[in-house]
């Protein structure tokens, strides 16, 4: 018997289709093939339970990358997504929302699969449905017992308790991060280092992107997002 193992396909489990509630968990400006771009990071989780985030199969918050142009082009999906996000109609001249703006809030979309655009037969990933998006009008969630705000673009309840994270979550968490770690190895997949006093939600982010980069090694991609371009 040889070294080699079976001949098989990537597999990569998609997000179901559907309305979901799309909190931004982060945003940040990339360079890839096609020059500068917005790239769009997503928590998602049920209308009804907008709280409880998708998970992957390790219990780590699953995530859902988009990418974009820079500019809030009026029509465009940037556009749509930050006037969701913010609850304002951004016209031709108006100041762009800053980061802080936009980050942990929240909007209602419907997800789908397509195949990427210069590759209609190649494997489909989830994409937010164009003109889909809207302001986030959810019932009010509780947080160990108090009422969260329920409003357009109200913060994510994960924002409002982390001073309340107890040792048990410092303990899974330290936990998660061992098993990555064991698995990036395995995949030679460089490990983000810790800044020394990092909070608990600065290493479950870390955690987060090495989750995606191990997963990305594993299917045997680049997480450039270049299949998403041009826009």
């Amino acid at each position: 018997m040889g070294a080699l193992g079976q001949v098989s396909e990537q597999t990569y489990d998609l997000i179901p289709q559907g309305e979901h509630v799309f909190t931004l968990h982060d945003i940040e400006v990339t360079d890839g093939q096609w020059g500068e771009s917005l790239k769009w990071v997503w928590l998602l989780s049920s209308p009804s339970s907008p709280g409880d985030y998708i998970v992957t199969v390790s219990g780590l918050e699953k995530t859902l990358w988009q990418f974009t142009k820079v500019d809030l082009t009026v029509g465009s999906r940037q556009w749509e997504w930050a006037c969701a996000l913010t609850g304002r109609q951004l016209a031709k001249g108006d100041k762009p929302p800053t980061d802080e703006e936009v980050l942990n809030k929240r909007m209602i979309a419907y997800l789908t699969h397509a195949a990427p655009r210069n590759d209609p037969q190649g494997q489909k990933k989830e994409k937010i449905v164009e003109g889909s998006a809207k302001p986030f009008r959810g019932p009010a969630a509780t947080t160990n017992g108090r009422a969260a705000r329920s409003e357009v673009g109200a913060a994510a309840p994960s924002t409002e308790i982390d001073a309340e994270i107890n040792e048990m979550d410092a303990e899974a968490l330290r936990h998660r991060w061992r098993e990555l770690v064991d698995d990036a190895a395995g995949l030679r997949v460089e490990v983000p280092e810790i800044p020394k006093g990092a909070t608990l939600r600065e290493v479950k982010m870390l955690a987060t992107q090495l989750q995606e980069r191990v997963s990305l090694a594993a299917q045997g991609q680049k997480a450039t997002g270049e299949d998403e371009l041009p826009f």
